[in-house]
């Protein structure tokens, strides 16, 4: 099959081993697509994949039916209330605020508006939970797809096992916040930029990705780095074209945001709580690990009589002073809070602080996690199947998430959904460390080597 100069085809020759790399059903082949293929038929001799599959997604099933009958209806946080009063007030009144016709840009508009979706049917906090818990279910498999694409069914299954056993993914699909449905359109976002490239799935990634960035803003990096991913592995013209379309649908969204903003408003803003946010991260007392439990009570006063524009620019403006009069120490803050990201948990400042327990618990889970994550990486980096795509769609958008809620706070919530975004890695590495193994295992001490 011909492709343009610099276009990707839809197989890599590799090491003499034919991989395929798009959307379809290939095993990537790294060092020898004939050996992994065996060995994964030899893995799933005794259970067909698709069994062990169903077995995996029903396990699954039933720990998110028994967390959704403890949880079910559960709202503990501040923020949680606050959307659901927008998402009510939006069905009632037709209007984002949260009082009455009083417009507001404080929260981004994408959950809410998913909220009141949802609410319209039936007024349920147990039925929002239902929903996010079968996204989570459905990230896991849009994780399978993307490891099995392009590392065959074992990377596949591994991915699915990855996330399932996340506990914090699967407890963040429980709680009212955007990330629990950040989670799933980063998971399609990674599978539009690893999968075949074209114009039209570069629209469809800037389109998600412009959806993404109203959910939470910090996702635009990620998304970013998604669309470059998809676009570059194009040619000529097509490539060009995939870049713009998908750039202007990502720019869409935001754009259309911020131009009901500048209407209701008076300014083309996305959101009005980044100031805050800055100063929460950048202010005299804060630490790596403090974010939103700043006691902003000594710049009340100065907010009086202003509007919430105008206290956004207030907030921003006195942070932006303390970074000039205090470069070190806000440089050294910023390293903090990129370590912080790397956290298991947060010390809450509400009534749903976790108990020792849970904490232990999420330390557990994250640093399982994240060993299995940094292990994959290196089984992937040793059998040659980490390409440089591969790795800009999972730690290089991670950490260019990282770097930007640095620059404001980070924490644990934030971070989680972007995690997805490691599991193909981990699961292919491993994969192919296991057929390694395997390998070892069938040719026996005296084969030849």
């Amino acid at each position: 099959m011909a492709t343009s100069a610099g276009e990707e085809p839809d197989v890599v020759h590799r090491a003499g081993a034919a991989t395929a790399v798009g959307g379809g059903e290939g095993v990537a082949a790294a060092g020898g697509g004939t050996e992994a293929g065996s060995a994964d038929a030899a893995i799933f001799a005794r259970l067909s994949e698709s069994r062990a599959v169903a077995i995996v997604l029903s396990a699954l099933a039933l720990v998110a039916a028994g967390l959704l009958l403890w949880r079910g209806g559960t709202v503990v946080f501040p923020d949680e209330r606050d959307y659901l009063a927008l998402a009510r007030n939006l069905l009632e009144n037709g209007t984002f605020g949260l009082e009455g016709k009083t417009p507001t840009a404080y929260r981004l508009p994408a959950y809410p508006a998913f909220l009141a979706a949802i609410l319209a049917l039936r007024d349920s906090v147990a039925l929002v939970q239902a929903v996010q818990l079968a996204l989570w279910l459905s990230t896991g498999l849009i994780l399978r797809a993307i490891a099995r694409a392009r590392a065959g069914p074992l990377a596949g299954l591994l991915a699915l096992l990855l996330w399932g056993a996340y506990p914090q993914g699967l407890f963040l699909a429980t709680t009212l916040y955007p990330q629990a449905l950040l989670a799933p359109l980063l998971a399609g976002s990674a599978a539009l930029a690893l999968g075949r490239a074209s114009p039209s799935r570069a629209a469809l990634a800037g389109l998600l990705g412009g959806i993404a960035t109203l959910l939470v803003a910090n996702a635009l990096p990620a998304v970013a780095i998604h669309l470059l991913v998809l676009g570059l592995r194009l040619g000529g013209g097509r490539r060009i074209a995939a870049l713009l379309l998908g750039g202007a649908l990502l720019a869409l969204p935001p754009a259309l945001w911020a131009a009901r903003n500048l209407a209701v408003l008076g300014a083309p803003v996305l959101t009005t709580n980044s100031g805050v946010n800055l100063l929460l991260g950048n202010a005299p007392g804060v630490s790596p690990q403090t974010g939103p439990r700043l006691d902003l009570a000594a710049y009340e006063p100065l907010t009086r009589g202003l509007s919430e524009l105008e206290a956004d620019r207030l907030f921003r403006a006195i942070a932006l002073e303390w970074i000039r009069a205090h470069p070190a120490e806000a440089g050294l803050l910023c390293l903090g809070k990129l370590g912080h990201w790397w956290a298991a948990s947060d010390r809450l400042a509400t009534t749903g602080e976790a108990g020792s327990g849970r904490a232990f618990l999420a330390a557990v889970g994250w640093y399982g996690f994240l060993a299995a994550a940094l292990a994959g990486t290196l089984l992937a980096v040793r059998s040659g199947r980490l390409d440089r795509g591969l790795f800009a769609a999972s730690w290089a958008a991670w950490l260019a998430t990282a770097l930007a809620y640095a620059l404001f706070f980070t924490r644990v919530r934030f971070r989680i959904p972007f995690d997805a975004l490691l599991v193909p890695v981990a699961a292919i590495g491993l994969a192919a460390g296991s057929r390694g193994r395997f390998g070892r295992c069938r040719r026996g001490p005296g084969s030849a080597q």
